[in-house]
């Protein structure tokens, strides 16, 4: 499990799984091996939302054990498994996450176990940070303030970005051509820089809507319950 602090005007959390054998620099700091369904969680946690904000809020420049471990983290060991389940599926993208995923899970690690598209990835972490917000008594308003007033950056990626009718992300040159005027029932291609593939990207592109979305997931929550 890894954790990255950095400066660039505000202080940051990201928190992310790698598998064993990986290495990395100082400004990474990691915890391991994973080996429970609370190891996991712990993760997500640290991808909450409100983990973001805690340590912006605190203004720390520098991650450390103590500060990971300040972080706040609901009680609710029951509610975890759905919580940590989702956070792999966001981490497990490839085989050599495969014996990670089958021995928290108990299941088998398949193609399609992991979330790889760009849309459905945003839609699972609001699944997470209002998942972890409800077992922190935090209501959705009060997510949806904070997220408003103390998170201007993930906001202004919210209102750049731009998906596809599929839920691919839409690069800035497909961006810049849709704001020359593309034809009503033009799809642009994009090729893949890395592998080559070529992409077919369906209007209408649209943001994100972050607010929208942890509203329906509270509602989600409030109907299981």
């Amino acid at each position: 499990m890894a954790c990255n602090g950095g400066y660039d005007r505000f202080p940051y959390l990201l928190s992310s799984t790698y598998p064993p054998g990986s290495k990395h620099v100082n400004g990474v700091h990691s915890a391991g091996p994973i080996e429970a369904v609370t190891h996991v969680f712990s993760g997500a946690a640290a991808s909450f939302l409100l983990g973001d904000f805690y340590v912006r809020a605190a203004g720390i420049a520098n991650l450390y054990g103590q500060v990971f471990e300040s972080l706040p983290m609901p009680a609710k060991l029951e509610e975890y498994n759905h919580v940590a389940q989702t956070y792999l599926r966001l981490n497990c993208l490839t085989v050599e996450y495969a014996e990670l995923w089958e021995r928290i899970t108990g299941t088998e690690w398949m193609p399609d176990t992991p979330i790889p598209n760009a849309l459905q990835r945003q839609k699972a972490q609001v699944r997470i940070d209002v998942s972890v917000a409800n077992m922190l008594h935090i209501s959705e308003e009060e997510l949806r303030m904070i997220y408003r007033t103390q998170l201007p950056v993930l906001r202004k990626y919210d209102l750049v970005d731009k998906f596809d009718r599929n839920g691919r992300l839409v690069p800035k040159d497909v961006l810049k051509s849709d704001e020359n005027n593309l034809a009503e029932d033009e799809m642009p291609t994009w090729v893949h820089p890395q592998s080559g593939r070529e992409y077919i990207l369906e209007p209408p592109f649209k943001s994100f809507d972050r607010e929208s979305e942890i509203g329906c997931a509270y509602a989600r929550l409030a109907k299981e319950s």
